[in-house]
């Protein structure tokens, strides 16, 4: 369902738009709500728990000085900390659902991975696309952990390589883990 909303554009504003949308090679339309529906699902909650930009360069700076062991535990203490009043933040409440949901957000709209997630039955696997390296994959690895084990009382499984993290677990009952 779609809403027709008239709004008034500053007149840069809307030249910008209209090459935007012609290099895209979309309606301006569609350049509009996509940029609102960035705005709505991520932008307008990043900012209240701390997300800044930073160049690629910049965090794999950081990550070189870690070792994988180093890299993991820093995940599993960012989700203990930080992460984890991000969901609430966004959701209000701290559910498996939710806690993907957020990923799918974060990696559609922070830039530094692609979220998929597969659930059969009561087995799920979540895999998380990146490129950085190794010591990312450890960080990935310590960011599940601290959401789903620590923070969910869900055990999971992690096997990492240079461009991929991927966890897999098994949800006991599934409204069991919503109501956490």
């Amino acid at each position: 369902m779609s809403v027709t909303r008239t709004v008034r554009l500053d007149s840069d504003l809307d030249e910008a738009l209209q090459r935007m949308a012609k290099q895209e090679r979309v309606t301006v339309n569609s350049l509009v709500n996509r940029s609102l529906r960035k705005f709505v699902d991520w932008d307008s909650h990043a900012e209240r728990f701390g997300m800044v930009t930073l160049p690629p360069a910049l965090f794999m700076k950081l990550m070189e000085r870690q070792s994988a062991e180093e890299a993991r535990e820093l995940g599993r203490k960012t989700a203990q900390d930080s992460a984890r009043y991000a969901v609430e933040s966004i959701f209000a409440d701290f559910t498996l659902v939710n806690l993907l949901e957020f990923l799918r957000r974060m990696g559609q709209y922070g830039g530094r991975f692609r979220f998929e997630d597969n659930m059969e039955g009561r087995r799920h696997v979540i895999l998380i696309r990146h490129g950085m390296g190794l010591k990312w994959s450890s960080y990935y690895s310590g960011v599940l952990q601290g959401f789903l084990e620590d923070g969910l009382g869900v055990k999971i499984e992690t096997q990492v390589s240079p461009e991929v993290c991927l966890a897999r677990f098994e949800i006991q009952a599934t409204s069991e883990h919503n109501r956490q």
